[in-house]
């Protein structure tokens, strides 16, 4: 079984440490402080320099990550080995963590965390998350909703001594993506620049932090549905002279037009665009799908539907041809504006 962090937060308040957890997910952030917050619970900070073992997974066989946990503790009741990124697909001796975690011994307490590497749920992958959650305890880490970043946004700022509203949270968040490495990094920014007891504005959020491209381009898709054009290429050409990748750009201008066409179906057969989050991957990004129909809601199922044929063209040109990627993506911008001004 696969938990959530509210549960290992619950196992680790309420019950004795389990032998055995392992920590993935894209939120590397939370691995990397569960993973920190297991070792101390398992190890006192008197004890760490003899019975903490914090190793690198990446350089590591399973043979050798099962004898550094069958190793006793030295005049302490438990022995913490903490292994960053050990890749299950790789190792050709992977399949001995099977028979060593049904049978581990009392005295260790063996985390796997992940910073740079995410299970794809392959063969491998699965065989050694489906042994260790018999075992252990397995916690999946996903991004979180831009309304729970921005809670924790409002405590943290809280905690740096400056005030940051419910609505100036979910800005920043929305703004700079939801990894919590990049919105705390943000955010202390943001603090140093308020100083002690003061406020974080919209306006500071605006001109000091650093959009990520996806709300960069569903800000283009946006101004495209509305048929503002000079805003449209204005965002355009500060992308091209930001050097961001023409095919990088297209694929969430694409996405953006594929949230709305979903949207707009799903509309047409009486269901909320909340309900599309049963039947794609949307998880914590439903807010994309209440954002679409609030900005492409005058554009119908037609015209989307010549949309998204120009945008097919633009990414075949791309592959295939050889004309300038940014010509292709400008030409397409334009055909876009032309079709939502009908």
């Amino acid at each position: 079984m696969v938990y959530k962090e509210a549960d290992l937060k619950n196992q680790l308040k309420n019950e004795p440490l389990k032998r055995l957890y392992v920590l993935y997910g894209e939120e590397s952030y939370l691995t990397a402080f569960y993973a920190n917050k297991i070792a101390a619970l398992a190890v006192s900070e008197d004890e760490a320099d003899f019975n903490l073992d914090r190793l690198d997974g990446t350089a590591l066989s399973a043979d050798e990550i099962i004898a550094a946990a069958e190793t006793l503790p030295a005049f302490a009741e438990h022995r913490a080995v903490v292994v960053c990124d050990y890749n299950a697909a790789t190792d050709q001796t992977s399949d001995a963590f099977e028979e060593f975690f049904a049978d581990l011994p009392e005295s260790t307490v063996l985390v796997f965390w992940y910073c740079s590497i995410v299970p794809d749920g392959k063969a491998k992958w699965k065989k050694f998350l489906t042994a260790a959650g018999k075992a252990g305890f397995v916690t999946e880490f996903p991004h979180p909703s831009v309304n729970e970043a921005a809670k924790l946004l409002c405590g943290g700022a809280k905690k740096r001594g400056c005030a940051l509203s419910d609505k100036v949270a979910e800005q920043l968040a929305t703004r700079c993506g939801t990894d919590l490495h990049t919105l705390l990094n943000e955010l202390d920014k943001l603090c140093a620049c308020a100083g002690q007891g003061g406020t974080i504005t919209a306006e500071m959020v605006t001109a000091l932090t650093h959009e990520t491209l996806e709300a960069r381009v569903f800000d283009l898709s946006k101004t495209i549905w509305q048929g503002n054009a000079a805003r449209a290429f204005t965002i355009l050409h500060t992308l091209k002279a930001d050097k961001e990748k023409p095919t990088g750009v297209l694929a969430v201008l694409s996405s953006a037009y594929a949230d709305l066409y979903r949207v707009k179906v799903a509309s047409a057969a009486g269901e909320r665009p909340e309900s599309l989050t049963r039947d794609f991957a949307y998880g914590k990004r439903e807010f994309v799908l209440r954002n679409a129909a609030r900005d492409g809601g005058r554009m119908g199922l037609a015209t989307l539907r010549g949309c998204i044929a120009l945008l097919a063209k633009a990414d075949t040109g791309m592959k295939s041809s050889s004309m300038d990627n940014w010509w292709i993506l400008e030409r397409t911008v334009s055909e876009l504006l032309a079709k939502a001004r009908g």
